[in-house]
């Protein structure tokens, strides 16, 4: 629900600069369809016993990826730079720019995240597999 509700305020809703709520509720989609991998993972761990050496190095990277958008989205939300130094921050560096940055690594950490998991899973057995 709350996937759908902040996809929807992203893409029919006009964000305005005192609109914080909107802006948090469509960070928090973003968060939450992060940890839907994080979930079936941990699902399919407890119901058919998958490796738990995998699990936990899906865990450590996940907890990068999960605070990375938590730190970029506090950035942004409370406008930590731009606060400290007014007017210094207006066009290069501001929290938008450094919001921007971290998520875009956040991505490219992410992908490589899953692509780690997937070759892992090319060379493991697991029952649910061969059923």
């Amino acid at each position: 629900a709350v996937c759908g509700i902040g996809l929807f305020l992203g893409i029919f809703v006009k964000f305005e600069a005192h609109n914080y709520f909107a802006k948090l509720l469509l960070m928090a989609a973003i968060f939450f369809v992060t940890l839907m991998p994080l979930a079936h993972d941990t699902s399919v761990t407890i119901l058919y016993g998958a490796p738990h050496s995998m699990m936990y190095l899906y865990l450590r990277r996940m907890a990068v990826t999960v605070s990375l958008f938590i730190l970029s989205g506090l950035l942004y939300l409370f406008k930590v730079p731009e606060r400290f130094a007014p007017g210094m921050f207006d066009y290069i560096g501001c929290s938008h720019n450094i919001m921007h940055v971290i998520v875009a690594f956040n991505f490219v950490y992410h992908y490589n995240t899953l692509w780690a998991w997937m070759e892992a899973h090319k060379y493991q057995s697991f029952g649910y597999l061969n059923e």
